[in-house]
């Protein structure tokens, strides 16, 4: 994504970016494998059965579980697209976070760095410390909804960095203090 994209004032550096850990593709992947693997057992077996009497009839239902499987294939590749677009971009004013729900779903959030009350990096379980990923949660002032990114990759390193900018955003702009971190 290119920065302007953001909106960016002049002065407001981009000190860095993150997109979701790549385990979390390994969730789609297997889905869209199964699915498959189902539907190519599942056509194995119909065509084997004796009660098909026309060639035809194999042919068509060759033809219909190759659009299917075709189709499944798509929605992994979509799906795939999809976990890709989540982002979370740090810069010297806010945070941004991009997710990216849908195809044709995206929300795109900023937060002032001075609105920042706290920065929590969750991981809940062996596999999570393991392969160096969890949730990251960004806690706001006032009513704004807390910004949650799942499959933060390294969550601690990425909540540091976060605070750091915030310590450093307060000391440049003392009149903004919010608190927090």
């Amino acid at each position: 994504m290119a920065e302007n994209e953001f909106s960016l004032d002049p002065s407001e550096v981009i000190l860095h970016r993150f997109k979701r850990h790549p385990i979390g593709l390994l969730q789609i992947f297997l889905v869209t494998v199964f699915i498959f693997a189902i539907m190519m057992v599942v056509m194995t077996v119909i065509l084997s059965q004796d009660f098909i009497s026309f060639p035809n009839d194999k042919l068509i239902i060759g033809v219909l579980f190759t659009v299917l499987g075709s189709l499944v294939v798509l929605g992994g590749v979509v799906a795939f697209w999809v976990y890709r677009q989540n982002e979370m971009v740090l810069t010297n004013e806010k945070v941004i976070q991009v997710q990216q729900t849908s195809l044709f779903d995206r929300q795109v959030s900023k937060l002032n760095l001075s609105k920042i009350q706290d920065v929590t990096a969750r991981q809940d379980n062996l596999i999570q410390t393991i392969f160096k990923y969890g949730v990251l949660t960004i806690e706001t002032a006032g009513e704004a909804a807390n910004y949650n990114f799942p499959y933060t990759p390294r969550p601690n390193d990425q909540a540091s960095r976060i605070a750091e900018a915030h310590e450093q955003y307060i000391k440049t702009h003392p009149g903004h203090a919010g608190g927090g971190v």
